[in-house]
């Protein structure tokens, strides 16, 4: 999570490098928990992989190419056809979405203080 707050785009390689620090037991992550204080969040928030995410993406595209054409009175059948796609695929890509954070603490374990000790 911190990655992302600096500036890594790759959420997989992040997300395999978060995984594999709580499985070695050298953090813990928990959402029941978080900063009362907002601006521990605020570089999080400011990430241009967030505000990518939340303006322009495919699924964004793709909801506004299918809104373009029903405009056009087009029909969900005509639009699946041309498109490639059912009818529940855009259904779905026409319920408005949006790129949500979830707030909550990473924390180091004992191994993990211990572990930054012996290693920085």
């Amino acid at each position: 999570m911190v990655c992302l707050a600096f500036g890594e785009q790759d959420i997989e390689k992040t997300a395999i490098s978060i995984d594999n620090l709580i499985q070695l037991g050298l953090v813990r992550i928990d959402f029941d928990r978080c900063f009362l204080d907002d601006k521990q969040y605020e570089d999080f928030y400011s990430t241009s992989l967030l505000e990518s995410l939340s303006i322009c993406n495919p699924l964004t595209d793709l909801r506004l190419k299918i809104q373009s054409l029903l405009e056009k009175n087009y029909s969900k059948n005509e639009i699946a056809l041309d498109l490639n796609i059912s009818i529940l695929d855009i259904e779905d890509c026409l319920e408005e979405k949006k790129v949500e954070l979830k707030k909550g603490v990473c924390e180091l374990t004992s191994l993990g203080n211990m572990f930054v000790n012996i290693c920085c």
